[in-house]
């Protein structure tokens, strides 16, 4: 007998910043949502749709100084942009142990190295 396991999902992080990245095609299943891939144009059978998302909690903004919600609005390509670019990234394996050091694959598949980084306490 085979088994055989789907991934559906991964979650990094945890406290101040989390990053979810999930196959949306699964949960829609899953929850019998099947009238939300018409709104992607799509029947949702040919590939799957993987969504990623970050939940920035109250630390997290505090760091940023954004403290009322219209702050935080106005500054959310700012924040996607930080999460994306500089917090959560695809890590090349070497034989480096700093983080630091390690470099991390841009879009163009050229590796550079690391930025700063939030803790899981939301300090740096």
């Amino acid at each position: 007998m085979i088994l055989t396991i789907r991934l559906s999902g991964f979650m990094v992080g945890r406290d101040a910043l989390v990053a979810r990245l999930y196959d949306k095609t699964a949960e829609i299943q899953k929850r019998g949502l099947g009238w939300l891939p018409d709104l992607w144009g799509t029947d949702g059978r040919d590939q799957a749709v993987w969504r990623l998302e970050f939940q920035y909690r109250r630390a997290a903004l505090a760091e940023f100084n954004l403290k009322r919600v219209d702050d935080v609005v106005a500054s959310v390509q700012d924040l996607w942009r930080y999460a994306t670019e500089v917090w959560l990234s695809l890590r090349l394996p070497t034989r480096h142990s700093q983080s630091e050091s390690v470099p991390t694959v841009e879009r163009n598949g050229e590796p550079r190295l690391a930025g700063r980084r939030l803790s899981a306490s939301g300090e740096r």
